[in-house]
Parts: C-alpha cells; sequence; structure tokens
C-alpha cells in the first residue's frame, strides 16, 4: 500500500524572503511538482512482489488463528473429558470400592471369604485409587495446555480436586 504512494507527484512550495543589512529587500516565491512519469514502470515489479508477500501474510495469519482455534477446541475438550472421567471416579468408582473393601473385611472376620479374596479387593480399591491420582494429573495437564493454549489462568470453581 505504501508503494502506491510513489505513484503521486511530489509538491514543494518555497518561500525565501531574502534581507541586507537588517532589512527586508524582496521575497521570492516558487513552486515545483515532479511527475513519477518514470517511476511507473520501475515500480511495477516492486508493487507486485509486495502485494504477493502481503497475500502471503494474510493467508499465513489466516492459517495461524484457524490452527489455534483448532487447537483450543481439542485442548478443551480433552479437558472437559478428563474432568467428567475423574467426577465419574471421585463421585461413584472410588466410593464404591472402598465400599466393598469394607464389606470384604467384614466377611474375612466372620470366615466367609478367603484372605486371597481379600488381597484381591484390597488390590481393586488400590488400582481405583491409582486410577483417580492419574485422572488428577490428566486434567491438570490437560488445563496447563489449555491455559498455555488461550494465556489465562482457569479456575474450576474452588472445588477440590
Amino acid at each position: 500500500r505504501l508503494s502506491v504512494l510513489d505513484w503521486f507527484p511530489d509538491l514543494t512550495l518555497m518561500v525565501e524572503p531574502y534581507y541586507m543589512a537588517g532589512s527586508f529587500i524582496q521575497q521570492d516565491v516558487s513552486f515545483s511538482i515532479s511527475l513519477p512519469i518514470w517511476g511507473l514502470t520501475n515500480q511495477r515489479p516492486m508493487n507486485q512482489e509486495m502485494y504477493a508477500k502481503v497475500l502471503e501474510a494474510e493467508a499465513m495469519l489466516l492459517h495461524t488463528r484457524n490452527k489455534t482455534k483448532t487447537e483450543v477446541a481439542q485442548a478443551y475438550e480433552r479437558a472437559a473429558g478428563a474432568e467428567f472421567r475423574l467426577q465419574a471416579l471421585r463421585d461413584e468408582a472410588v466410593p464404591k470400592s472402598r465400599a466393598a473393601l469394607r464389606v470384604a473385611e467384614r466377611a474375612y472376620q466372620a470366615g466367609s471369604i478367603s484372605f486371597i479374596d481379600l488381597l484381591d479387593t484390597v488390590r481393586m480399591v488400590l488400582m481405583q485409587e491409582m486410577d483417580y491420582a492419574m485422572a488428577v494429573e490428566d486434567l491438570g495437564m490437560n488445563l496447563g495446555h489449555l491455559e498455555t493454549l488461550i494465556g489465562k489462568e482457569i479456575y474450576l470453581g474452588g472445588e477440590e480436586l
């Protein structure tokens, strides 16, 4: 766009006062205009190159915006999935496995199940709690990636993980 300004003429107005021994003698006024007759043919390839660079930069900007929008959407979906998994483990799977362990402990004390069955129940509880800890980590990593993309901190409403 700036290269188009090379096509416009340069206008000059000069006013020159003349003084001799501190007194004004005369004043010259001149006006000039320079027309860019030769510039049109010499500037054309440069203007086309600049226009092509502008188009390339605009296309690159559009590509970067679209890529960022896609990355943000994907990161949001991963974070939402991790939060859903975390809530399911926290609200259902871990409490149910702990309840099953209490039942298995009573059953073992009563002699209804073997020690191996009790250990298997303990193993299941530990697996659920390990899954919960991994879900907390996964949510934290996904939220961190999303925060990096959008440039702002994300709060989960004061909810403890």
